[in-house]
């Protein structure tokens, strides 16, 4: 596949060979096959310290060589049948543990990072979502004790590292509420950072850690993002916070859907100025003021009574959709390994497009079209344990698994009309 990069040649020994090909995968011109997309580039410079983390890393670069095949798998179930990755990912648990079972190591970054890298492996070469939550829990974990033991080192790496299971941490506490990230994740971003802009000068340095974002957007700020699985999963009593952040996201939408555009019609010449990991960013952020903003009008259209403010929601929830699906259709170009939140935007806008469109049977193909993306893979193995999800999603979407835990219980906290409310609401918007 033109793009691609290739593996390089066998270099003289193991460490040097695996150097050689994460190096040739990140200079992958393609960005659904850059390793940009799924860790940093200060990985290379730890190989040779950690047989966990180098074990991990071989596992990733040969799942990452197969879905770059030119007869690559048309789906995990394909790829997990294929024994190399396989036998990598084995391998790779066996050197997990043994880091596992000696104090000495047990809670450096780069067991971290390894835990990290295998979770991203597990979801492609595993088949079924069922165990998938083993590797979340351990990262949380992990995370915790490296943080409040205060034995990680003020490295690139070792920022790398922790960013990279925190991300990861937060993506999956959206689904699953047994994953805690707070208050431990404020050691990992701090939200009073100064801002990065769009186009940041050399001169121009954060006095202290990086925002999440590298977008000055405020509906995207960690103290606001950590509110969001909180309101999904109590509406009815947030519903003034879900008003307030949902005008923000109005107020920024536009600017963020013009500023924030993917780099997929510049020239080759203008995407060279642009690493794989900014064009993922850029992607990003406007699928998650989509996927949002789509879930907080769901729940704002049920209090409208008409007028105004009803057909504002409903011009704001066609403009959404509409963006959702041109978004999705611009950034397939970033398949499999980036375009990480456009599954999510897609599923919010499919729950709550018009029931018989031309946009939402559109969002539907979409759906499909991203079935093999890490993204959705990733949402797959985490819908197991997303109780708020809507029922439809697993009803009428054949490869969608359904909710594994008891029953669905109100997440109102009182009976009656709050049962009611909040069951209608979980049918018709997504939880991101």
């Amino acid at each position: 596949m033109a793009g691609v990069a290739s593996v390089a040649s066998p270099p003289s020994n193991g460490s040097s060979k695996l150097a050689a090909s994460m190096v040739h995968l990140f200079e992958a011109q393609h960005p659904g096959y850059n390793l940009s997309a799924i860790v940093r580039k200060s990985a290379v410079q730890r190989i040779g310290n950690s047989p966990a983390l180098d074990a991990s890393l071989a596992a990733l670069v040969s799942t990452v060589g197969l879905l770059a095949a030119p007869a690559k798998p048309s789906s995990p179930r394909q790829l997990s049948s294929n024994t190399r990755p396989l036998q990598k990912y084995t391998a790779a648990l066996g050197a997990l543990r043994q880091s596992l079972d000696e104090p000495a190591v047990r809670y450096q970054t780069d067991t971290l990072l390894a835990v990290f890298v295998l979770s991203f492996c597990h979801m492609w070469v595993v088949d079924g979502a069922r165990e998938a939550s083993g590797h979340m829990d351990g990262l949380a974990h992990l995370i915790t004790v490296v943080l409040d033991s205060g034995t990680q080192d003020p490295s690139q790496f070792s920022d790398d590292a922790l960013k990279l299971a925190a991300i990861q941490l937060l993506r999956s506490s959206v689904f699953n509420s047994r994953i805690q990230i707070y208050p431990w994740i404020f050691n990992v971003f701090d939200s009073t950072a100064e801002p990065r802009h769009l186009a940041p000068r050399p001169c121009h340095k954060s006095r202290t850690k990086k925002p999440l974002w590298p977008y000055d957007f405020y509906c995207l700020d960690i103290s606001v993002y950590l509110m969001i699985p909180q309101l999904l999963r109590r509406p009815r009593e947030n519903i003034k916070s879900i008003e307030l952040i949902y005008a923000m996201i109005r107020d920024a939408y536009p600017r963020c859907a013009r500023d924030v555009n993917p780099t997929h019609h510049q020239t080759v010449e203008d995407k060279a100025e642009h690493d794989a990991f900014m064009q993922a960013i850029q992607v990003e952020a406007q699928s998650l003021h989509i996927a949002i903003g789509l879930s907080f009008n769901a729940f704002l259209r049920t209090r409208a009574r008409g007028g105004l403010d009803d057909r504002r929601l409903a011009d704001d929830r066609a403009t959404f959709c509409a963006d959702a699906a041109t978004l999705a259709d611009e950034s397939k170009s970033q398949l499999p390994l980036s375009a990480h939140h456009i599954p999510l935007s897609t599923i919010a806008a499919w729950c709550t497009a018009e029931q018989g469109s031309d946009l939402k049977s559109r969002l539907r193909q979409l759906l499909d079209d991203y079935r093999c993306s890490y993204a959705m893979v990733h949402v797959l193995h985490s819908a197991p344990y997303w109780r708020e999800a809507p029922q439809k999603l697993s009803r009428e979407i054949p490869w969608f698994p359904a909710y594994i835990g008891g029953a669905r219980a109100s997440t109102a906290g009182t009976a009656g009309e709050g049962d009611e409310f909040d069951a209608e609401m979980y049918e018709h918007c997504c939880i991101l």
